[in-house]
């Protein structure tokens, strides 16, 4: 199975939440109003709606989706016709002035691990380290013949997400490689190691998250790779090992590793459990004529951007506009 299939799949998954628990996606809706003077107001809308399957828990979600009442969200239920349960948070910030709008990074937050298993370590990476934030920019400038143009920008980035996964791949590359061949040291299973985690971030490089490329062709390459370069190694000790069999074990590992990974996001990062069923529609109202953007669509004078934060995995997602008041 494909990574991009992967993706699909935990797409399909849910979020519980409620007494015992709610299961959804989570559709977060974020429209942001720029006023002529510079200031605005900014309105969040997060609905986790019904479906089945992953767990998390009650205490859990508010602090993964930094949704508690702490960071200004309230939070109301609401029944549909069909009878299924929304869970409603919402929450408004009014910006008072130009410069107070960078006080909005950081406020759009998805933390990959619950508080207690923070400070786990996969390979080189805390859990706690992986976190999804926004980072908030407005300009304003006025020119001699009176005109006045705003530049709005707002990039949504993962830290460290990318790198849990590999750590995670690479983790279990060690444990078969320890399995199948006992007699090869600590070090001798790092340097394979260490090629895999080369080839596995040039895959990356290729398009492994982004879409652009076959994940399949592109990860059993890396495991091709990875058992040239071990193959040596490995026959310091075991001298009848074939590079068939080698790139079978890695292929194994790194393309076939389905229900461990989708057992690893559940069970150490949810955050990123949700990440994956969750969209983002952003709204963005600027004054004046609109000149530039990057917007998907446009209802009337609203920009419109739809992405999952998922989508921000390989490379962040950029929401950019200008526009001009004429004097």
């Amino acid at each position: 199975m494909s990574f991009d299939t992967k993706q699909r799949r935990m797409r399909t998954l849910a979020l519980i939440f409620l007494a015992t628990g709610l299961t959804g996606c989570v559709e977060y809706t974020i429209e942001s109003t720029v006023n002529p003077d510079g200031s605005g107001l900014r309105v969040e809308i997060m609905d986790a709606a019904a479906e089945e399957e992953v767990v998390v828990a009650l205490e859990d979600f508010p602090s993964l989706m930094s949704v508690g009442p702490e960071d200004g969200w309230t939070h109301t239920e609401e029944v549909e016709d069909d009878g299924e349960t929304i869970h409603h948070f919402e929450r408004r910030t009014v910006v008072g002035d130009l410069a107070s709008w960078s006080d909005l990074t950081g406020r759009v937050r998805i933390s990959g691990a619950v508080p207690d298993k923070a400070g786990r370590q996969i390979g080189y990476v805390s859990l706690g380290e992986v976190q999804f934030r926004n980072t908030v920019h407005l300009r304003r400038a006025a020119d001699s013949d009176g005109n006045i143009s705003f530049a709005y920008r707002e990039t949504f980035t993962w830290e460290r997400a990318v790198d849990a996964i590999a750590e995670f791949l690479i983790g279990d590359l060690d444990e078969a490689l320890h399995s199948r061949f006992p007699g090869l040291s600590a070090e001798e299973r790092g340097q394979i190691v260490g090629f895999a985690r080369a080839r596995f971030w040039v895959a990356v490089d290729e398009g492994l998250l982004s879409g652009d490329g076959d994940e399949d062709a592109l990860l059993s390459e890396a495991a091709q790779r990875t058992a040239d370069q071990g193959l040596k190694l490995v026959r310091q000790h075991y001298p009848e090992e074939s590079i068939e069999s080698l790139t079978s074990l890695f292929s194994e590992v790194l393309v076939e590793s389905d229900d461990r990974f989708v057992s690893f996001l559940e069970e150490d990062l949810p955050g990123l459990n949700i990440a994956f069923n969750s969209e983002i529609i952003f709204r963005l109202n600027m004054p004046g004529r609109i000149t530039d953007s990057n917007a998907h669509d446009r209802d009337e004078t609203t920009l419109v951007w739809e992405f999952g934060p998922g989508d921000a995995l390989h490379t962040p997602i950029e929401i950019f506009a200008e526009s001009v008041i004429e004097g």
